[in-house]
């Protein structure tokens, strides 16, 4: 039962419809902010002590300077293409632990210059015809 006199939601809702919302109350404290349709939302639960941002299309982060993202996990999902790009710069992926790329069709290393593959042991495992060209092929 609602105590007298105690209001836990407070929202500010334009004539559209978009909407901000405050939710002080013990059990579900949280904010909303959604859009007049529904469909773009930005929710912070502060109880679960985590945040939810949602967009019908596309969304777009934009900084002047360096973005740094930290976590104790990231994981991205994609139902089509994914790029990164170094527009300008290097880039480096690096792992302090076993690192691994796979392909389910196709997997390639490419540049335009020196390419290099380098490690305490290498190993080339070709379960078909495994090909070794290059203008001059040196082994040792």
């Amino acid at each position: 039962m609602k105590e007298k006199g105690k209001n836990d939601i407070r929202s500010i809702t334009t004539r559209s419809g978009h909407k901000i919302e405050f939710n002080d109350s013990e059990d579900a404290p949280s904010i909303l902010i959604v859009d007049n349709r529904g469909k773009n939302r930005i929710f912070i639960n502060s109880k679960e002590r985590k945040m939810e941002i949602e967009a019908e299309g596309d969304l777009t982060i934009t900084v002047g300077g360096k973005l740094t993202i930290k976590a104790k996990g990231i994981q991205i999902e994609s139902s089509a293409d994914v790029s990164v790009k170094a527009q300008g710069g290097n880039m480096n992926l690096e792992a302090t632990s076993a690192f691994g790329a796979k392909g389910n069709s196709k997997a390639a290393l490419e540049s335009s210059a020196q390419t290099e593959v380098k490690g305490t042991a290498v190993s080339i495992n070709g379960s078909g015809v495994t090909e070794v060209k290059g203008g001059i092929v040196k082994i040792n």
